[in-house]
């Protein structure tokens, strides 16, 4: 069973892969939901969006409601192009999320596009998340028993430092790449390193990333990659189809 791993300097604690699946149909769902306005459910082969899809895509070569939904929403290899630029449908549907939903919709997002590489919370603001997944439990938009509450024991632990995820398919952390280790050194050297110097190593790796940090300072600020969402899209593609 795959999970999104928190951890801290102390311990580790999983959340159930289950809750990713989730999070990844939200943002599906929520990047559909203003592009199905440029889609001709009658004649989809005059569907407005078709004007914005790569020629040889399958949804633009055999145009239906069903084909035009799978390509967008998939967030595998789908993309919408305007004015030469590329937007691709994972960062789309991750952005749609970010402006429509909720904070724990928000959070789900965030773990979505981040938790491989290693989203993390400072430690002045561990309580701050472990909130925000309370009212998420509350509301039920999280799930019972995916391992949410021992996510907000770890978070309100007495410890101060940060928790950082990693995802049960990928790299944990601390890890010899993120500390940039491997580049410098012999990689199997990383192993007979003490554990409180692979941690400092990889935290000083993840902070010089830069946008991994979830903070409520820039937590309404926050977009990925392009910045682009589907709702400003189908508002761009919307007026320059009714010019």
């Amino acid at each position: 069973m795959s999970a999104i791993y928190f951890v801290s300097e102390q311990r580790e604690v999983a959340l159930r892969g289950n809750e990713r699946a989730l999070f990844g149909q939200w943002c599906s769902d929520l990047l559909w939901l203003p592009l199905q306005s440029l889609v001709d459910t009658w004649h989809p082969e005059k569907s407005e969006i078709l004007n914005y899809l790569p020629a040889n895509s399958y949804a633009r070569q055999t145009p239906s409601e069903m084909s035009l939904k799978l390509y967008l929403t998939s967030l595998m290899a789908g993309s919408i192009w305007l004015d030469g630029k590329e937007y691709d449908c994972f960062s789309l549907a991750l952005n749609s999320a970010l402006v429509a939903g909720s904070n724990p919709i928000k959070l789900g997002a965030r773990l979505h596009g981040q938790c491989e590489i290693h989203a993390y919370v400072e430690g002045p603001n561990r309580m701050w998340l472990a909130d925000m997944i309370v009212a998420g439990r509350r509301k039920n938009i999280f799930r019972p028993n995916m391992g949410w509450e021992n996510v907000c024991d770890l978070l309100v632990e007495s410890n101060s430092g940060p928790v950082v995820t990693s995802y049960s398919v990928c790299d944990g952390f601390p890890n010899a790449h993120i500390a940039g280790w491997e580049t410098k050194n012999d990689y199997d050297d990383w192993y007979d390193l003490p554990d409180d110097e692979k941690w400092r190593l990889a935290l000083e790796g993840l902070h010089a990333t830069g946008g991994r940090e979830l903070s409520p300072e820039t937590w309404d600020t926050f977009y990925f990659t392009h910045g682009m969402d589907g709702f400003k899209l189908t508002e761009i593609i919307t007026a320059r189809e009714n010019d």
